[in-house]
């Protein structure tokens, strides 16, 4: 019989996640920790950083994660909220951006309303940033 055995690709990784609240951020999140990482994952939304959060508790890989609020759009915060992370991890080996983020860019462009764009300092700006 074959068993499986768990990928450790992150093992001993220090890694910040962006967008990391919901949907495909915190997916990237649980999986990093799974894969053995040490993980700070920002948001926007303190709500879903705690989901985020619970999510890890349950997996047993919580002890290796810590949440905080940034807003990306405000380049001042997220190099202040790096050199935080870089202080209590010690370092960084990966840096992981939201990419829903700039999946709904896309899907905007591409859209038949890509010609009036608003909204979308966080989208565009904090990717950047970030």
């Amino acid at each position: 019989m074959i068993k499986a055995c768990p990928l450790q690709r992150f093992a001993d990784r220090r890694v910040i996640v962006t967008g990391a609240g919901s949907g495909i951020g915190q997916a990237t999140v649980a999986r990093i920790l799974d894969e053995g990482a040490t993980v700070v994952a920002y948001d926007a939304s303190s709500e879903g950083l705690a989901h985020t959060a619970t999510v890890a508790e349950e997996a047993g890989t919580g002890a290796r994660l810590t949440t905080a609020v940034l807003d990306v759009s405000s380049e001042d915060a997220v190099a202040a909220a790096v050199s935080a992370a870089l202080a209590e991890l010690g370092g960084l080996e990966v840096l992981v951006g939201d990419p829903s983020a700039v999946a709904s860019v896309i899907a905007m462009v591409a859209s038949d309303d890509g010609a009036f764009i608003t909204g979308t300092e966080i989208r565009i700006d904090g990717g950047a940033h970030a």
